[in-house]
């Protein structure tokens, strides 16, 4: 674990407890991906000349200029993921919006007590599209339960590189995934380690072209993500860790 996922982890923890914010093992993955995803965004801009300084703060409604990426955090909470990837993209000094989807008023209030970031808040996932982000790469992060229809929606609308479903939420993990059987995706599960009892699912998109591996993924989820599957293999001597590597 890096300091910084150190530290955000111990700050969070003293408020609201391990049961209610994201767990070590989600939080280095996020990390993880959001540098990828931060490096990703710092060469493409580069090589198009739309590289600038820290985000400004958009008025709702605003056009989001350019090629570049966007940070998407849905159930923003009090601030734990937030305050990672801000972190992550102040450093960087890219333009990199951050969109925030919560309802909670309460979470509100502390998230932006917490984040020192100049962040783009919404309490309804339909608000995100009046910021036209369709030619934008999108680190999309789930943190929270969005219908299927939201969900569907979401994916239609954004151009997703990287999709991280934290925790165990196999159904939005279906979801996700059902939604871009249209493209070429690969799905990676981080299941449980020394310190956390709920990892992340991270679905990468590499293209907008179809690809028959990506049925293959896709069937490999449901598996992975059904109860009855799982203990039908465990059941046959198959073990957690070997389930991964069917397929």
């Amino acid at each position: 674990m890096s300091k910084l996922t150190q530290d955000i982890y111990k700050k969070y923890f003293l408020s609201l407890g391990p049961e209610q914010i994201a767990s070590p093992k989600a939080l280095r993955v996020i990390e993880s991906f959001t540098i990828k995803f931060i490096r990703e965004i710092e060469a493409s801009t580069k090589n198009n000349h739309f590289y600038s300084a820290s985000p400004r703060l958009l008025k709702k409604g605003a056009r989001i200029k350019g090629v570049g990426g966007v940070v998407v955090e849905i159930g923003s909470g009090i601030g734990t993921i937030t305050d990672l990837i801000s972190t992550k993209i102040r450093d960087s000094e890219l333009n990199i919006p951050l969109i925030c989807y919560e309802v909670n008023d309460f979470c509100i209030g502390q998230l932006k007590k917490n984040v020192d970031f100049n962040f783009i808040l919404i309490k309804s996932v339909q608000e995100i599209f009046s910021y036209n982000l369709e030619q934008r790469k999108t680190l999309l992060i789930i943190d929270d339960y969005i219908s299927d229809n939201d969900t569907q929606l979401l994916l239609r609308e954004l151009k997703p590189r990287y999709v991280i479903i934290e925790g165990h939420r196999f159904r939005q993990r279906i979801t996700v995934a059902k939604s871009l059987l249209d493209k070429s995706i690969r799905i990676r599960f981080f299941g449980n380690s020394s310190d956390s009892v709920k990892g992340a699912c991270v679905i990468s998109v590499w293209s907008d072209s179809k690809n028959f591996l990506t049925y293959l993924a896709y069937w490999r989820l449901i598996l992975q993500s059904s109860l009855l599957a799982r203990k039908f293999f465990q059941g046959v001597g198959i073990r957690k860790r070997n389930l991964l590597k069917i397929f």
